[in-house]
C-alpha cells in the first residue's frame, strides 16, 4: 500500500475513517489490443453512516477513476481534488525502467497512484461526504456504467462548475474581440489585477513555480533511478562474462567461482532495489504534487473566468439601468424593471459563488501547505535514510564481491 499523511482531518470534528484498497488488476480483451483495458479490484472499508455497510468491493476501470475525479470538480468547485496518474504511463514508464516492459511493475505504480487518489478523497471533509463517491464505492460494475451514462445534478450545495460555464456561453457574444469569449487566459483587468484579485493571481504564480521545480527534482530522480537500473544491468552482465571467462579455466572452476558470480548478481539486484525504492518513494510522491499544483492552478483559472463572467454582468447591469433611465411607457418601464431585476440577481448568483469558491479554495490551501510541508521534509528525511541504508548494502555487497576474487 502507499504511505501517505492525511492531515485534511483535524478542521472541526473528526471524519468517519475510509480504508482503500486497488488490487487484482484484470486484463479484458474487446476486438483487439487497441479495445482492451485493464480494471482494478477496489476494496473500501469504512465507518462512515451513510453507507449501508461496512466493507464493499468492486472492480474499476480508469475512465471510471476519471469520471468520478470530474463530477468531484464539478460538483465542488472551490476544492482541491487529488490529482488522478495519467491515463497512458507506459510510455514514461518505460523510459524510467529501460522500456524492460515490466508490466507487473507497471500496474504496481498505478494501484498505488489509484489508492492515494481515494485516499486523499476519503480524507477531504467535503469530497468524503460525496454522493458520486459513495456511488463509486457501492455500485456493482453495471449499475455504475449505466450511472456514468446518466445526466444529473450536483450533489452539492455549491453551483456546478457546467452551470457557469453554460452561464458564460450566454453572454459570450457580447465581449469584445480582444477578450475573444471567457477564456481562462483573458482578463477584464487592463494594467493589473485590483488587490483582492491580486492576491489570487500570485497565489497561481506560485503554485506554477512549484509545479516547475517538483518536476524539475522528479526528473533529477528519473535521471538517477535510471543510472542504478543500467548499472544493475551492467552487473547482471559482468556476472555472466565472469562465469564465460573462466568456466573453462580448471583454476577457477571451484567454489570461488560459483560465489563470484552469485555476488555480481547481487549486486545488480542491489541497485534494481535501490531504483525501485526510488520510484515508489521518492519520485510518486514528487508526481502527485505536481499534480496537485495543476489541479491548484485549474482553481484559479475556474475563479478567473468567473471574475471575468462578474465583469461582463455587471457592465450588462449598467447598461440595462441606463436603458431604464430613459423612460418610455408603462410597458416598457415594467420590461426595464424586470430585466434590471434579473440581472442583478443573476450577477448576485455569480457574486456569491465566487465567495464560496474562494472560502472553500482558501481552507483547501491552508490544507495543501501543511500536507506539503510535511510530506516533502519526510521526503528529503526518507532520500537521506534510502541513500544511507543503501549505502551499507552496497559496501557489504562489493566487500563480499571482493572475497571471490583473492588468489
Amino acid at each position: 500500500k502507499a504511505t501517505v499523511s492525511v492531515l485534511y482531518w483535524g478542521l472541526g470534528e473528526k471524519m468517519s475513517v475510509f480504508d482503500f484498497n486497488v488490487c487484482e488488476p484484470v486484463k479484458i480483451e474487446r476486438g483487439g489490443m487497441k479495445l482492451a483495458y485493464w480494471k482494478y479490484r477496489v476494496n473500501t472499508k469504512t465507518t462512515c453512516t451513510q453507507y449501508a455497510r461496512k466493507e464493499y468491493g468492486t472492480y474499476r476501470r480508469y475512465s471510471d477513476f476519471a469520471w468520478l475525479r470530474k463530477r468531484l470538480v464539478e460538483t465542488y468547485p472551490g476544492c482541491l481534488v487529488p490529482p488522478l496518474p495519467e491515463k497512458d504511463v507506459k510510455e514514461n514508464f518505460d523510459k524510467l525502467f529501460g522500456g524492460s516492459g515490466e508490466e507487473t511493475s507497471l500496474h504496481r505504480f498505478r494501484q498505488r497512484a489509484l489508492r492515494k487518489f481515494l485516499v486523499r478523497v476519503g480524507a477531504h471533509p467535503k469530497l468524503a461526504l460525496s454522493g458520486s463517491l459513495q456511488e463509486f464505492i457501492e455500485l456493482d460494475e453495471d449499475e455504475f456504467a449505466k450511472r456514468m451514462k446518466q445526466v444529473s445534478k450536483p450533489d452539492s450545495i455549491l453551483k456546478s462548475t457546467s452551470q457557469f460555464k453554460q452561464m458564460s456561453l450566454s453572454v459570450t457574444n457580447r465581449l469584445s474581440s480582444d477578450l475573444n469569449a471567457i477564456s481562462l487566459k483573458a482578463t477584464p483587468f487592463k494594467d493589473e489585477y485590483p488587490p483582492e484579485k491580486q492576491k489570487w493571481h500570485d497565489v497561481q504564480q506560485y503554485l506554477n513555480k512549484l509545479e516547475n521545480a517538483l518536476c524539475m527534482m522528479r526528473d533529477r530522480f528519473d535521471n538517477l533511478a535510471r543510472k542504478k537500473r543500467s548499472f544493475a544491468g551492467s552487473m547482471h552482465d559482468t556476472g555472466k562474462a565472469f562465469a564465460t571467462i573462466f568456466e573453462k579455466d580448471a583454476q577457477f572452476t571451484g567454489a570461488n567461482y560459483g560465489e563470484g558470480v552469485s555476488r555480481a548478481e547481487a549486486v545488480s539486484r542491489l541497485e534494481e532495489e535501490a531504483a525501485e525504492a526510488d520510484v515508489t518513494q521518492i519520485i510518486e510522491t514528487l508526481t502527485y504534487y505536481a499534480g496537485l499544483c495543476r489541479a491548484a492552478e485549474g482553481v484559479v483559472d475556474y475563479l478567473k473566468s468567473l471574475w471575468i463572467l462578474e465583469a461582463v454582468l455587471e457592465k450588462d447591469l449598467d447598461t440595462l439601468r441606463k436603458k431604464r433611465e430613459k423612460g418610455g411607457t408603462k410597458e416598457q418601464t415594467d420590461s426595464a424593471d424586470a430585466s434590471v431585476t434579473g440581472s442583478m440577481a443573476k450577477n448576485d448568483e455569480v457574486t456569491g459563488h465566487i465567495r464560496l469558491v474562494i472560502e472553500t479554495f482558501s481552507d483547501d490551501l491552508k490544507r495543501f501547505e501543511l500536507e506539503k510541508q510535511h510530506d516533502l521534509k519526510s521526503l528529503l528525511s526518507m532520500n537521506v535514510d534510502l541513500t544511507k541504508e543503501f549505502a551499507l548494502k552496497r559496501q557489504e555487497a562489493w566487500d563480499a564481491l571482493a572475497t571471490t576474487t583473492s588468489m
